[in-house]
């Protein structure tokens, strides 16, 4: 079992940098995910939700032909690891004032789902997925696109279900701007002035984010079913804990989990601290994902 901190100081940084960490990785559960904060070593499978888009229903011919085990799930191996890290002393903690402590851990929170949204987002490829759905400057996208993007994968036969809008802010932007959506006459709502927020969107569930990688391809975006790309978390263990003691923060409505690892240095004065998020991703359906792009 992992062993609890006696510093209360340092677990509620942990939490802190959970916060910003989940906050920065809403946009991944769009995809198939299977987080968690059970053990496991490194290498280890953990299986992903996947119905393969060629698993149609039959007609009933005197027996039942079983299908492939991907309805069941696919294998993620879990061999990512992300981390950012940080040693304070005794003193430095003592005199911090909370709030800048604060600061401190949803900046390490943020700087590790960076790491870690961009990696995954590293699959999102014009060899993955194939050619843009999308094709232009920020300034021309607007609701208009968003239909016809709908209409695009309606011919892909898409379900209608838990479709997904990934944008860059720019292109998030251009669309608070669009009076079809500003303007609460016409849209019905007043969330885009007053919350910055379009809602859902001809059938997509809307997600902004600043941390879309340009992966080469000019990428400011993609629309996505769950089965396009699939994750897994789990909490790898340290071999030593005698010397490394070990704590996970979990996120309940995510399942989430931060591991944190901490060693005092005597020399030092000085507890130090490893923040990490073990992980592993792969392409799903490769049908599954839409890319959008500025050029």
């Amino acid at each position: 079992m992992p062993n609890s901190f006696t510093n209360l100081n340092h677990t509620l940084l942990a939490e802190m940098a959970l916060e910003a960490f989940v906050q920065n990785m809403m946009a991944l559960t769009a995809f198939s995910h299977n987080f968690g904060e059970a053990q496991i070593n490194k290498g280890d499978k953990v299986k992903v939700a996947f119905v393969n888009a060629a698993d149609a229903a039959r007609d009933f011919n005197g027996s039942y032909v079983v299908q492939d085990a991907d309805a069941e799930g696919l294998d993620i191996t879990i061999d990512k690891r992300k981390y950012v890290s940080w040693g304070l002393t005794t003193e430095e903690l003592a005199n911090q004032p909370q709030i800048s402590m604060e600061m401190f851990a949803k900046q390490k929170g943020f700087q590790l789902a960076k790491a870690v949204f961009q990696d995954v987002m590293s699959l999102v490829t014009n060899s993955n997925f194939g050619a843009a759905v999308f094709t232009g400057a920020a300034g021309t996208f607007d609701s208009d696109d968003v239909i016809d993007i709908r209409t695009a994968v309606q011919t892909a036969g898409w379900p209608d279900f838990m479709r997904a809008l990934i944008l860059s802010d720019a292109y998030e932007g251009a669309l608070l701007k669009d009076d079809a959506i500003k303007d609460s006459s016409k849209s019905g709502s007043t969330a885009a002035l007053r919350e910055g927020s379009t809602g859902r969107l001809s059938g997509f569930d809307l997600f902004g984010s600043s941390l879309i990688p340009a992966n080469g391809e000019n990428l400011v975006g993609l629309a996505t079913v769950p089965d396009g790309i699939l994750l897994a978390s789990r909490v790898l263990l340290p071999e030593d804990q005698d010397i490394v003691n070990v704590e996970t923060f979990n996120h309940p409505e995510t399942g989430i989990t931060l591991v944190m690892r901490d060693w005092f240095d005597p020399d030092e004065d000085t507890k130090k601290r490893v923040l990490e998020f073990n992980y592993g991703r792969r392409v799903g359906n490769s049908a599954g994902v839409k890319r959008l792009a500025s050029s």
